[in-house]
């Protein structure tokens, strides 16, 4: 590996880790948060528990991508083993595949959608 893609590298992990301690406060924040007025509204509850899973989804990528880091595999596909380019792993840092293999990944892996071919009447449906 180049310097340039080392110094690189250090950039994004140095990113990583103060985006994962961000990420940890605003949870712990918000769910702290949680019912702990009497005048909470449900709604509000439900919001904070929301972006807290989001966070958390978040968090558990990055816990990933620096276990990457930590086992030497960070910034090389794990389908292939071909360094991810510098300028896929700026725009998504938490990535594990290059483009084509992600691509692969994800056609394999999504249920095929499949045409819904029945015919409707809503000839008997008044409107207005």
């Amino acid at each position: 590996m180049n310097s340039k893609r080392s110094n690189i590298l250090a950039e994004i992990r140095a990113y990583l880790l103060t985006r994962r301690d961000t990420l940890k406060g605003y949870i712990s924040g918000e769910l702290s948060s949680l019912g702990s007025d009497d005048d909470s509204e449900s709604l509000d509850d439900e919001m904070y528990f929301v972006m807290a899973e989001s966070e958390a989804k978040e968090l558990e990528l990055i816990q990933d991508a620096l276990g990457r880091f930590r086992d030497d595999r960070f910034g090389i596909c794990e389908s292939c083993d071909a360094e991810i380019p510098i300028a896929r792993l700026r725009a998504l840092p938490c990535t594990c595949r290059c483009i084509e293999c992600q691509r692969e990944f994800e056609s394999t892996s999504r249920p095929a959608l499949t045409q819904d071919t029945r015919r409707y009447d809503f000839s008997d449906i008044a409107i207005g």
